[in-house]
C-alpha cells in the first residue's frame, strides 16, 4: 500500500498562476494523495477556482478562511491533513509529474524525516537550475547552513514527514516573513535523517508581483522586522543558541536582510533605525551606507584616506546637484 501524501498549498490572489500549479498536481504519477487548498480570503477569483478543482477531483479539498498571512494558512493546511508524509506548494509554482513520486521513494528507501530536492528558477522564458545541497547532513550543518543561505529554506522544496509535527512540540512560526524557514529549522530539531535527491522537479516562479519583491517602504519594512523577530525566535529554538557558528549564521543572515531593506539610498531615514535595532552586536550594513559615520568614525581612529574619500565623494554629489539645478 502506498504511503498517503498530503499536499499543502496556500493560497491568496494568484488567479493567473493558480490553474498551471493545480493541473501539475493532478498530472502526477504518484496517485495516493491528498490536496489541501487553503484560500485566505483572497479577492481575486482564486478561492472559486479552487472550488472548481476539488470538484473535479474528490482529493482535493478546499478551506476557505479569512485572511491572516502565510503562515497561518500553512498552519491550517497542517491542522486538516492526515498523510504520512506532507508536501509544500506554493500556489504560483508547478512541479514536474514526477515530483511527489521522487521524494517518496527517496524517504521510503532511507527512512528518511525529510527529503530534499533542487529545483528550477523560472523568469519569464528563463530557467535556471538551483542546487539545494547542503555540505553535509548532521543536523548543526542542516540548520547553519540554512540560516545562512548556503541552500533554500523554503518548506517547498522538502518532502516533510507528517510525525514530526504529531510527535514533537513544534510551534507554528509567529510572523509571516521566513515562516517557512522557521518551520524547517523546527523540523530539523527533531528529523533522525535527511536525504537529498539530485533530480530538480519543482518549478519555483520569480514573480516581481509577490510580496517577497514588493518595493513599497511600508511593506519592506514589516516584512523586515517580521524576518528578524523570526530570526530571534530561531535562535532561542535551537539547541546551537550559543554557539559561535550559530550566531555568525544568524548575524549573516540578518545582514543579508538589512542590505535587501536597504535597497538603494531612497527612503533611507525611514530605514536606518530598522537597520540598527535588530542585532545591533554584529557587523551591520549600516557602516558600509552611512558614509558620513563610516568617514568620521575612519577619521577619529587616524585612518585619514576613508575620510577623504568621503569628502570627496560628498562635494562631488554637491556640484552636480548644483549642476543639474542651475541648467
Amino acid at each position: 500500500m502506498l504511503p498517503l501524501v498530503s499536499i499543502v498549498i496556500p493560497v491568496y490572489n494568484v488567479k493567473p498562476y493558480l490553474k498551471q500549479c493545480l493541473d501539475s498536481v493532478l498530472e502526477q504519477t504518484y496517485t495516493n494523495w491528498e490536496c489541501v487548498l487553503v484560500d485566505d480570503g483572497s479577492t481575486d477569483g482564486s478561492g472559486e477556482i479552487c472550488d472548481k478543482y476539488a470538484e473535479i477531483d474528490s482529493r482535493i479539498r478546499v478551506v476557505h478562511k479569512q485572511n491572516a498571512g502565510l503562515a497561518a494558512a500553512r498552519q491550517t493546511g497542517l491542522d486538516n491533513v492526515k498523510g504520512k508524509y506532507i508536501v509544500n506548494i506554493d500556489s504560483d509554482d508547478w512541479i514536474e509529474p514526477e515530483h511527489i513520486e521522487n521524494m517518496v521513494n527517496a524517504a521510503e528507501e532511507n527512512q528518511a524525516d525529510i527529503v530534499i530536492c533542487p529545483y528550477f528558477q523560472n523568469n519569464g522564458e528563463q530557467q535556471l537550475l538551483m542546487e539545494c545541497k547542503p555540505s553535509a547532513f548532521d543536523r548543526k550543518t542542516l540548520q547553519y547552513e540554512v540560516i545562512d543561505g548556503k541552500y533554500h529554506a523554503g518548506v517547498v522544496l522538502k518532502l516533510l514527514a507528517r510525525k514530526l509535527f504529531t510527535e514533537n512540540p513544534i510551534k507554528p512560526a509567529p510572523y509571516n516573513h521566513y515562516e517557512d524557514m522557521y518551520t524547517y529549522v523546527s523540523c530539523l530539531q527533531y528529523a533522525k535523517k535527511v536525504v537529498y535527491i539530485s533530480k530538480a522537479t519543482y518549478h519555483y516562479r520569480f514573480n516581481e508581483q509577490s510580496m517577497t519583491h514588493d518595493r513599497d517602504v511600508h511593506k519592506r519594512i514589516m516584512m523586515f522586522e517580521q524576518c528578524m523577530n523570526n530570526l530571534l525566535a530561531i535562535q532561542e529554538l535551537s539547541q546551537y543558541g550559543n554557539d559561535d557558528d550559530f550566531i555568525k549564521a544568524i548575524y549573516h543572515r540578518a545582514n543579508h536582510e538589512k542590505a535587501q531593506l536597504l535597497g538603494n539610498a531612497s527612503h533611507y531615514a525611514a530605514k536606518k533605525p530598522y537597520l540598527m535595532k535588530y542585532f545591533p552586536d554584529s557587523p551591520t550594513i549600516i557602516k558600509i551606507t552611512d558614509f558620513r559615520s563610516w568617514g568620521l568614525k575612519n577619521a577619529l581612529n587616524g585612518n585619514v584616506i576613508p575620510y577623504l574619500l568621503f569628502k570627496a565623494c560628498h562635494f562631488s554629489g554637491r556640484m552636480i546637484h548644483k549642476f543639474f539645478s542651475e541648467h
